[in-house]
């Protein structure tokens, strides 16, 4: 409340008196009209001094409340003076620690970290350090090693010993570039962990992948750790298989900057089929399990796996063959087979032959640009050859095939050609004619060595026994199958004639083997299975063939493999057509001839003994893709026959275009 300053009263006129009677009325009626305003200033002025007199007691009130404060603040502020004091004491102490904390943990750091210029490889292993003394490296404890120069190179293991100024480390993992650093820093500390995952969910963006480094040449390259989901592959090494995937679905996509061949498997499965990746190609990877990979190329002109071919073309002879288009080309190279060996006894020798062997093949894709000329080298195939009974014993070995060549623009590729069999004749003893080794394969994606040619074995005592195998068949399906093995057993009986069939692109032709069977054949083997083993005497049929609406697609060669091998005869073999062998023949009284082969198919061997002057026994001629047989001829005497054998298989080569 505040307190006003008084309003004065108007002065009252002078009263009347009766000492003047003349103006007693007038003056009278002046003064009694002005009491009335006098009166309200009088009553205004009371209301004032009142209203004066209670501002006055409350300014009265608020100043004795207010020193009541003041007097309580004062006692207030006395007591925060003593706990600011108290508190002051608290922080000294506080602060003393502090610094004695500091001290231990700078005495404690120096305990625990260690420097060294030891020279030490990056990797893992038992990895010696000399260090200062004094460090607190018991054993087990977990330490992580760090080049200074180079941060990123990294070691993490346990110490095994500390010993003086020896440390031992067990080092587990490493990071960073390999090499020798001797600038290390040793604390303690294990390798970052694994980044935790992420849960499912819907994007509202794009999802930037990024682009990884080219992991380290191998036949399972790291791709998985190579920073980035887009992976360069720069190695020229065959790729048969990857690391175990963080997970199942992880996946990958690999751009080849140089040309390398992908291998299928089982785990490690490429749609389409084992091939050659060019650079600008892509390869989808998708883990199946951790462990099992498919695989899809994607190739720079456009097409899947395996191209579209177009354009095919079977080559007969040498040439410079010239690329009509650019794009991914594939050839297939088939080199020549050999041909049999030959051998003629008599008086009671053992006689012996063996087939000749299929030729390598190579299989190549190579990307060609319009006008990129190569050349084609078809090495000749393995001639036949042919003997005539002139002296006792004789023997004549077959021909080899030439190898075969495709080269140019960095291709380089070689078939060996076939090998030629040989003929044995002993008097004493076995005679052993030994099977040809396949030709040899190189340059290629795939190299196949040829089938080689089984062993003939006339075993002693067994007199004017008769061996002979048949041809053998180049390598289709990657398993080089051979013709089957021949040994004669007896006890000394004259005339057991055993002879095996030639091979076939879908497997080999029986293995004859026995005591005294007198005479027994395998016949040839099939284009989708092996013909049966000789135990007893008897002809014996051929292998299967395939049903006849197959078309191989291996490698997508334009050939169909549908013959079915064809049966052992006393007379002559019938001829087998494509994919099969022909079966063996044994004989004595008249001329015979093993069957000819249409492609991929060994001709059968042939035994005969006890003919007469002017009889001929000749192993067929193989077209392509198979050997001949050998041919043995015995005769307790001298008599004018011939035997030959047929050529083996020429060379060829298919080449495919987009």
């Amino acid at each position: 409340m505040t307190i006003t300053a008084p309003v004065h009263a108007d002065v009252l006129p002078e009263g009347p008196s009766i000492d003047d009677p003349d103006n007693f009325d007038e003056e009278a009626d002046l003064f009694v009209a002005d009491l009335r305003p006098f009166g309200i200033q009088m009553n205004a002025l009371s209301d004032n001094v009142y209203a004066n007199a209670l501002a006055t007691k409350d300014l009265a009130d608020a100043a004795a409340a207010s020193a009541s404060t003041a007097t309580d603040q004062a006692g207030t502020a006395t007591t925060q003076a003593g706990i600011a004091t108290t508190k002051a004491s608290i922080a000294t102490t506080k602060a003393q620690e502090a610094s004695d904390s500091a001290t231990a943990a700078a005495n404690s750091a120096t305990g625990l970290i260690a420097t060294s210029t030891s020279s030490v490889v990056l990797g893992n292993g038992s990895k010696v350090f000399a260090v200062a003394t004094g460090k607190q490296f018991t054993a087990g404890v977990v330490l992580q090693m760090v080049s200074v120069g180079t941060p990123t190179a990294r070691m993490f293991g346990t110490a095994a010993s500390y010993v003086g100024t020896t440390l031992t480390a067990t080092v587990t993992q490493t990071e960073g570039p390999a090499g020798t650093y001797n600038d290390w820093v040793i604390a303690p500390g294990g390798a970052q962990g694994p980044t935790g995952g992420t849960a499912g969910g819907s994007l509202t963006g794009p999802l930037n992948a990024k682009k990884g480094a080219a992991p380290a040449s191998s036949a399972t390259p790291d791709v998985w750790n190579a920073g980035g989901n887009y992976v360069p592959i720069t190695q020229t090494a065959a790729i048969t298989g990857l690391p175990n995937a963080p997970q199942a679905g992880a996946a990958r996509t690999l751009k080849a900057e140089s040309t390398f061949p992908v291998v299928s498997s089982a785990n490690f499965f490429v749609h389409g089929g084992s091939t050659a990746i060019n650079p600008g190609d892509e390869l989808d990877i998708v883990a199946d399990t951790v462990s099992t990979f498919l695989v899809t190329v994607r190739r720079n002109t456009g097409t899947g796996n395996g191209g579209s071919w177009r354009n095919v073309e079977i080559l007969l002879g040498s040439t410079v063959w010239t690329a009509k288009v650019s794009g991914l080309h594939r050839i297939i190279l088939v080199a020549g087979c050999g041909s049999g060996g030959l051998a003629i006894g008599s008086s009671g020798a053992r006689v012996a032959a063996s087939g000749g062997s299929g030729g390598g093949l190579v299989i190549k894709d190579f990307y060609a640009n319009a006008g990129d000329a190569y050349t084609l080298v078809l090495g000749a195939r393995g001639a036949g050859v042919t003997l005539v009974m002139q002296t006792g014993n004789q023997t004549l070995s077959g021909n080899d095939a030439a190898d075969s060549t495709f080269t140019g623009n960095g291709v380089s590729l070689v078939a060996g050609g076939g090998k030629k069999g040989v003929g044995s004749v002993a008097t004493s003893g076995n005679a052993v004619a030994v099977g040809a080794v396949g030709g040899t394969a190189s340059g290629g994606d795939f190299n196949f060595s040829g089938g080689p040619s089984g062993t003939a074995t006339a075993s002693a005592p067994s007199v004017n026994a008769v061996a002979a195998t048949g041809g053998a068949v180049v390598t289709w399906r990657g398993t080089p199958y051979s013709s089957g093995t021949v040994t004669t057993t007896g006890t000394g009986g004259g005339g057991n004639q055993y002879a095996s069939g030639g091979a076939g692109v879908g497997g080999k032709s029986g293995d004859v083997i026995g005591s005294d069977l007198g005479q027994a054949a395998s016949g040839g083997a099939g284009a989708n299975g092996p013909s049966s083993n000789v135990t007893t005497p008897g002809l014996f049929v051929g292998g299967p063939g395939i049903d006849t609406n197959f078309s191989s697609v291996v490698y997508m060669a334009p050939l169909r493999f549908t013959g079915q091998g064809t049966q052992a005869d006393i007379s002559s073999s019938l001829a087998a057509s494509s994919g099969a062998g022909s079966g063996a023949v044994i004989g004595t009284t008249a001329s015979r001839q093993t069957g000819q082969t249409d492609h991929f198919g060994g001709t059968g061997g042939l035994a005969a003994s006890n003919g007469s002057s002017g009889l001929t026994f000749t192993s067929g001629t193989a077209n392509y893709g198979g050997a001949s047989g050998g041919v043995a001829f015995s005769s307790n005497s001298i008599v004018s026959v011939t035997v030959t054998s047929g050529a083996g298989g020429a060379a060829f080569a298919i080449i495919q275009a987009p």
